[in-house]
């Protein structure tokens, strides 16, 4: 039986390029149109399209061209020259794709992240035991009961800092249209946000 190099009348080192003009050529000498009703004119058309659809495409070729090595492999040096003769790393080899990643989707390192999260922890907790918490907040400006206060010449008050001796201290701070409770004096919170209640 031909081989897809012998139908096509190439040597097995051919190029692509003359692989298709080998093709070009048999097909116009063996189109069914231009030999008429001979003997079998379709059965050699179709083994020239089969020869061309194999050898054109460079992944088919070599499964081809290894197909016809076969298993046995010489010792002898082969002659280069001589077009039976096949050199398997002369073959295109068909490309060949590693993945940087094994198949599937992408998987989370939780053994990564549970290390890390363990760490942290540590420091967080090493850091607070050594760490002495603030004996006092400083004044945010922001009223609220049990923040220290001082009243200013036009009756606002303002956030101070405690002292602890002689503070005044806000007993309830309320909406600015509400009465503070009768055993309390109502002053104006210095920014305008609700009536601040002091014990009198």
């Amino acid at each position: 039986m031909a081989t897809h190099y012998e139908v096509l009348g190439v040597s097995r080192r051919a190029t692509p390029e003359e692989i298709r003009a080998a093709y070009h050529e048999r097909a116009r000498r063996h189109h069914p149109d231009r030999v008429g009703a001979g003997a079998h004119p379709g059965d050699v058309m179709s083994s020239v399209n089969e020869a061309y659809r194999v050898l054109c495409d460079p992944g088919r070729r070599a499964v081809y061209d290894r197909s016809l090595a076969g298993p046995t492999v010489t010792t002898a040096d082969p002659d280069p020259a001589s077009d039976d003769w096949t050199d398997e790393w002369d073959a295109p080899a068909p490309p060949r794709h590693t993945p940087l990643s094994p198949a599937g989707p992408a998987r989370f390192p939780w053994k990564l992240m549970l290390v890390v999260a363990a760490f942290g922890s540590a420091v967080v907790l090493v850091a607070a035991a050594f760490t002495d918490p603030p004996s006092e907040e400083p004044p945010d400006g922001i009223l609220r009961n049990g923040s220290c206060v001082e009243i200013e010449a036009n009756g606002d008050v303002r956030e101070i800092a405690c002292t602890g001796s002689d503070d005044i201290v806000v007993d309830l701070v309320i909406p600015t249209d509400a009465r503070c409770p009768a055993d309390t004096m109502g002053y104006r919170d210095r920014l305008g946000l609700g009536t601040v209640c002091i014990r009198a």
